[in-house]
């Protein structure tokens, strides 16, 4: 979140305006980019584009962090305990406290493309609730659950997470050559201003503006998806406990009669098969259900209000159509018998009324209406 710490890393300032920051990092296997943008205090987005075959950090954070990353394309290998090593791969989302961004992470396809949120908890538990005073969300409570240790937490191939994080990014990342292209505008740019050399940033207008409430979608995602996580596997955890104090209750001729591969099959792969019922269809099938149920009763209610104002709409509409086209077509006449008043008057009077009656009719209906129009989008893959 420092420029510093990024020129630690053979990276340097490429290009800046207000609120926006591109590094340009580079080794002997090829080179990437971290588009960075400071949401709110203490809070930033990058989105991170990536064509090298490793790259060796020795980025120490220094404060407390939260932080979450989701691969939209590519594999990165990561430390996953010690003396273990694991892979993040497209769609995935991994959570950690950077304690073990340390050393070389392998790119075994030599890319990677996605995006980062990173929190610094002093600033930014602070900043949240300002930010978001209608819906408090627990940074703390979310680093605990998902980053009690030093290592990452990471959860694989969300398909709701899919449709969240993709509201993150930006138009420009959803082409393939996304980073070509702001390569080629950062060139640009500096060819137009000979005079910069080395690592002077050059400031440039902000073309991006990204919506907080995104960010907060994923924290509110990250919360409801642990809770039902941890429910789930409260749920597998009896099950296995309960059938193995059956085994141990029943006749040892019984137990016996069954192979090792039924016993692990039951106790096992069976039970294990139970969780995403729990942990994805139940939380993210009960919103797809509930939302459009809302959006229906909002859009009933909006009907229901407006009762018999759409025939008074028309009505005025009409009135005030003819009174204009009356106006226009007889403004000779009236001028020439002195009654442009009175007529004008008649024109102005049927303008108002209108305008009267829309406004009132529009906010009686604003919060239902736009309930409705709100909800019914969230329920789209």
């Amino acid at each position: 979140m420092e420029e510093e710490s990024f020129r630690t890393e053979n990276g340097f300032l490429l290009v800046q305006s207000d609120g926006c920051s591109v590094y340009q990092f580079r080794n002997d296997t090829g080179d990437g980019t971290m588009t960075c943008y400071e949401i709110f205090p203490g809070a930033m987005l990058s989105f991170n584009d990536f064509h090298v075959a490793h790259f060796d950090s020795a980025y120490v954070p220094g404060r407390n962090m939260f932080v979450i990353d989701h691969c939209r394309e590519g594999k990165m290998e990561y430390l996953a305990a010690e003396n273990a090593y694991a892979y993040v791969s497209a769609g995935d989302i991994k959570m950690d406290r950077r304690l073990t961004h340390t050393g070389r992470f392998i790119f075994p396809s030599s890319h990677y493309h996605g995006l980062t949120i990173a929190f610094d908890m002093e600033i930014a538990a602070s900043a949240l609730s300002k930010e978001v005073k209608d819906f408090p969300i627990d940074l703390t409570a979310l680093q605990q659950k998902y980053c009690p240790g030093r290592y990452p937490h990471v959860i694989r191939e969300m398909g709701a997470a899919e449709h969240i994080f993709g509201e993150l990014y930006p138009g420009a990342e959803r082409s393939r050559d996304c980073r070509a292209g702001r390569l080629r505008q950062c060139q640009q740019i500096r060819n137009r201003f000979p005079q910069n050399h080395g690592n002077v940033p050059v400031r440039i207008p902000q073309r991006h503006l990204l919506k907080k409430e995104s960010c907060v979608k994923v924290l509110c995602f990250a919360g409801s998806t642990g809770a039902s996580h941890q429910v789930a596997y409260h749920v597998l955890v009896g099950l296995r406990l309960k059938l193995a104090d059956r085994f141990l209750h029943a006749p040892l001729w019984d137990v016996q009669s069954h192979s090792i591969g039924e016993i692990k099959n039951v106790l096992v792969d069976k039970i294990e098969g139970i969780e995403p019922p729990l942990a994805h269809v139940v939380p993210e099938g009960a919103g797809h259900i509930v939302l459009p149920v809302i959006s229906i009763i909002a859009l009933a209610l909006t009907f229901q209000i407006s009762g018999k104002n759409f025939d008074t709409y028309n009505k005025s509409n009409a009135y005030m159509n003819s009174t204009i086209v009356e106006y226009i077509e007889g403004i000779e006449v009236i001028k020439a018998f002195g009654r442009a008043g009175v007529s004008y008057e008649k024109y102005s009077k049927a303008i108002t009324d209108y305008r009267t009656f829309v406004i009132k009719w529009l906010s009686s209906t604003w919060v239902t209406m736009k309930l409705a129009f709100a909800l019914f989008p969230t329920t789209l893959p």
